[in-house]
């Protein structure tokens, strides 16, 4: 059981940051994705930090696109089984992005050990794709998370 708590820590970060759009705070969100880079800090590996960044998206997805859920049943006239199916696919497809982001990020760290200029070339090509990479793949827009992760990630390399 010790072996999966950081991933189990990193669903309920990501539902926190599911939770934390319109009607919520923001300390939320910052609560949120301090727990994922404390979790983060604490990795050994590089698939231990693919799974935590899937787990902490899966948890995130899954909350901030629960209204999907409505569309697909109400409107789609679909089954709520298959409503939800879709929901939780649509989900863990989004997730692989902050888990693709957060294992780049773990390479980099492992690297800027051995290569110390490392971080000035490739920290700044990569701070900023995650927002990005959720526009242009997936049409949707999350600039609420934009500014948090520029500040997360700049602690987190520093680390």
């Amino acid at each position: 059981m010790k072996k999966f708590l950081p991933f189990l820590i990193a669903l309920f970060a990501g539902i926190a940051q599911g939770y934390s759009l319109a009607p919520a705070n923001e300390w939320l969100q910052l609560a949120a994705l301090a727990v994922l880079f404390f979790i983060f800090a604490g990795l050994r590996t590089a698939k231990a930090g693919f799974l935590a960044g899937l787990f902490f998206g899966i948890g995130w997805f899954v909350t901030s696109l629960a209204w999907l859920y409505v569309s697909v049943h109400d409107y789609g006239y679909q089954p709520p089984v298959f409503a939800a199916f879709v929901v939780f696919i649509f989900s863990c497809y989004l997730a692989l992005y902050p888990a693709m982001y957060v294992t780049i990020m773990y390479i980099v760290r492992w690297l800027n050990a051995y290569l110390p200029y490392f971080r000035s070339i490739l920290s700044k090509k990569f701070m900023h794709t995650l927002p990005f990479c959720l526009f242009y793949f997936t049409g949707f827009h999350c600039p609420k998370i934009h500014s948090h992760y520029t500040c997360c990630l700049f602690v987190c390399q520093t680390v």
